[in-house]
């Protein structure tokens, strides 16, 4: 029995000494099939140890139902009645499952290459079944070229998720190392609601971090099983090793959701009934749009659940609103206080601007002026005003006190001018009347004591006559 690759061989060297194939060669039908058996024969051993997965399941005694491709194919080999015509549809069907976009269809390609073997023993042209043996030969030899290919691919993927499954029950097995390496959680701003439960917070979410890690690991693994292809027992095998570590992922992380979900409810909770349930808001309206930011920021920080954050993320936005309300009113309520304050500024305005008229005019003295001013200044302490008001005011005030302020400086100068020139008289004075004293010591052992008593008179009158101790 000749195998099929000296068949191929012997076929390929004919077609290759001349342009059309012998007919003689296909003319002696029990040379034919034995041909076609030994090609049959050496075809099923090189599949038999590469099926896809398909023909592993058909195998094992689970058929699954044609596909729609299949059931056209099928129609269309039933439509056609000449032997090379079916046996042309089923050597392009073969083409088409092997140049497929994505994996090739190997099942379509495997079962319709076994309709293909009883058409080539029917009568053919001779040129025709030349023709399609050879496009047949070469699909069964790039079929096995593609196997072999993904095969390689195949293990390679099974290797690498061999290596990740094995990593990940490492680290499972020695969470609680992992877990002491997990840096500490930055909840931003602090939060006074928070405060109480602080550590809860960072030891649950710290933890949840990690487990959420592992759950991202487990789901993508599985969805790179899916898309794997290797055999059924082994791809369930790894499943079942999947299974096993999201046992110990899944339902701790539901544990802990709900727990930092309950407590995370529970702290917005009371913020709501200590600071918003009354509806007054003590506090500056600014330190509770902070706080309410924080919080926002660390709802999206911790792992909560559904409910867990759509209530709080409600509870949040009502507060968010109530601020926003009482900071409309307020608003509103400073508006109108600004119109009052606007018209008593514009009256103080007034009395300033008549001031400074009646003052430039000549017709105040400055002690009138002082009064005027103080008076002003006065009414300005009493009226309600703000504190751009006021600043203005001041401002306003102190430009119309400076020509007062001006010429008391000025009377200051000449008064004091006009003391230090009386000083300077009075000190010219004093002396004249010592030297005229220190005279009559001198002369007094010359003169008689009428005359010296006479002096004495006249100065102690002019002594009395000075202003000293006068204001």
């Amino acid at each position: 029995m000749m195998s099929s690759q000296d068949e191929e061989c012997r076929v390929a060297g004919a077609d290759a000494e001349q342009t059309e194939p012998n007919a003689s060669t296909f003319e002696s039908e029990g040379f034919l099939e034995a041909q076609l058996d030994s090609e049959n024969e050496g075809h099923e051993l090189d599949f038999a140890s590469s099926h896809s997965e398909d023909e592993h399941k058909e195998s094992a005694g689970a058929p699954s139902a044609p596909s729609e491709e299949w059931i056209a194919f099928e129609a269309a080999v039933a439509a056609v009645s000449a032997p090379e015509e079916r046996l042309r549809v089923v050597v392009d069907f073969m083409s088409a499952s092997l140049s497929q976009e994505g994996t090739p269809h190997f099942k379509h390609f495997w079962d319709a290459r076994k309709l293909c073997l009883p058409l080539f023993k029917e009568q053919i042209n001779p040129a025709v079944r030349a023709t399609l043996w050879e496009e047949y030969s070469n699909l069964s030899r790039e079929a096995r070229r593609l196997k072999e290919i993904l095969d390689e691919q195949a293990a390679f993927a099974v290797e690498q998720i061999e290596i990740a499954v094995s990593g990940l029950e490492h680290e499972l097995a020695t969470v609680e190392h992992e877990l002491e390496r997990q840096p500490r959680l930055d909840f931003g701003p602090h939060c006074e609601a928070l405060e109480a439960h602080y550590s809860v917070y960072d030891s649950v979410q710290r933890e949840l971090g990690l487990l959420n890690a592992y759950a991202s690991r487990i789901n993508a693994l599985r969805k790179e099983l899916i898309r794997t292809e290797m055999r059924i027992r082994q791809k369930n095998k790894f499943f079942h090793r999947l299974s096993k570590a999201g046992d110990s992922v899944f339902p701790r992380r539901k544990e802990l959701i709900k727990e930092v979900s309950d407590v995370f409810c529970q702290d917005i909770e009371a913020l709501v009934n200590a600071e918003f349930k009354s509806g007054r808001l003590e506090r500056p309206l600014f330190e509770y749009r902070e706080e309410i930011k924080a919080l926002q920021g660390v709802a999206k920080l911790l792992t909560l659940n559904t409910h867990a954050f759509t209530h709080t993320r409600a509870l949040l936005s009502q507060c968010w609103d109530q601020v926003k309300d009482v900071e409309k009113e307020r608003r509103k309520f400073r508006a109108e206080k600004k119109a009052v304050f606007k018209e008593n500024m514009d009256k103080l305005e007034g009395q300033i601007s008549s001031f400074r008229e009646e003052y430039a005019a000549g017709e105040m003295s400055l002690s009138d002026a002082s009064k005027a001013l103080d008076a002003i200044s006065e009414e300005m302490r009493r009226t309600d005003l703000g504190r751009e008001e006021v600043v203005k005011l001041r401002e306003d005030l102190s430009a119309a006190r400076a020509p007062v302020a001006e010429r008391q400086k000025a009377q200051e100068a000449e008064r004091r001018k006009q003391e230090d020139e009386r000083k300077q008289r009075l000190l010219g004075q004093v002396q004249e009347v010592r030297e005229r004293a220190l005279a009559l010591v001198a002369s007094a052992p010359s003169l008689e004591i009428d005359a010296i008593e006479t002096q004495r008179d006249e100065l102690l009158a002019e002594i009395a006559k000075l202003p000293i101790g006068k204001s």
